[in-house]
C-alpha cells in the first residue's frame, strides 16, 4: 500500500508534466493517477516511462467539467490502494516547509480525514513566453498573503475517511473525521484564512502572458 498519491486531470499539459511529476517524486509522493481530459498529443505516449516505471497510472476521461467526476472516481477506485491522496493541478506545486519529505510532514495529521492546503498565486513575473527554466524557477513574484484568491484550499485527503469531493477544493468526510489545516483547525469549505508556516502550495495560475490568454479562451475543468 501506497503512502501517498496524487490525482491530477490535465489537458494539454505534455511540456509541464516532467517537472511537476518529478518534483513531486522527489518530494515522496508514491504514485500518481493522471486522467487525460483529451489532450491532442496523448499522454500515454508522452509519460510512457513514467507508466513503465510504475509512477504513473493513467485514465483517459472525456468532456468538459468533468474535473469533479474524475477526482470522485479516483478516491473510489485507487482510493483503497493509498492512506493520502493528494488532489492538485499541473501549476500547482506542494511546498512543505518543515520537511522536504511528505509522508513524513504528513505523520502528524494521521488522525484527521483531511489537510486543508493554503494557496499563493504566483503571477508572469514578466515572462512574455513560457521561461525554459521550468515554471519553479521561472515564476518567482507572487501576490500578497491577503489577496482574496490565496484563501481556496486544496485538499490531500486519507480516502478510508472520505466520502466524495464536493468540489475541485473540498471534501465531504466520513463520519467522526474532518479536515484541519496546518494549524490543526478544522476547515469545512473551500475557502479558508491563509495558513502558510508549515506548508503552502504555489499556484502558478497566470505562467507567461501568452499562456494565460490560452488558458482562460481554454475554460476551466470544473
Amino acid at each position: 500500500m501506497d503512502y501517498l498519491s496524487l490525482c491530477l486531470i490535465c489537458k494539454d499539459e505534455n511540456d509541464y508534466l516532467p517537472e511537476w511529476l518529478n518534483y513531486h517524486i522527489l518530494m515522496g509522493v508514491d504514485r500518481f493517477y493522471i486522467y487525460d481530459n483529451e489532450s491532442r498529443t496523448s499522454l500515454r505516449d508522452s509519460l510512457a516511462d513514467y507508466i513503465k516505471r510504475g509512477w504513473v497510472v493513467l485514465n483517459e476521461i472525456k468532456g468538459k467539467g468533468v474535473q469533479v467526476f474524475a477526482y470522485d472516481h479516483c478516491l473510489h477506485t485507487y482510493g483503497p490502494n493509498t492512506l493520502w491522496m493528494g488532489f492538485i493541478d499541473t501549476d500547482e506545486f506542494l511546498v512543505p516547509k518543515t520537511s522536504l519529505d511528505l509522508k513524513v510532514f504528513l505523520k502528524d495529521y494521521e488522525a484527521y480525514g483531511g489537510l486543508a492546503v493554503s494557496s499563493l498565486f504566483f503571477g508572469s513575473g514578466k515572462n512574455e513566453n513560457p521561461p525554459v527554466c521550468g515554471q519553479i524557477a521561472g515564476y518567482t513574484r507572487r501576490t500578497h498573503t491577503t489577496f482574496f484568491e490565496n484563501n481556496i484550499i486544496k485538499c490531500i485527503v486519507q480516502p478510508a475517511k472520505t466520502l466524495n469531493p464536493n468540489s475541485p477544493h473540498d471534501f465531504i468526510y466520513r463520519e467522526n473525521s474532518w479536515c484541519v489545516n496546518e494549524c490543526f483547525m478544522r476547515v469545512d469549505y473551500q475557502r479558508f484564512p491563509v495558513y502558510i508556516d508549515r506548508i503552502q502550495l504555489n499556484h502558478y495560475f497566470c505562467r507567461s502572458k501568452s499562456e494565460i490568454k490560452h488558458k482562460l479562451q481554454r475554460g476551466r475543468g470544473d
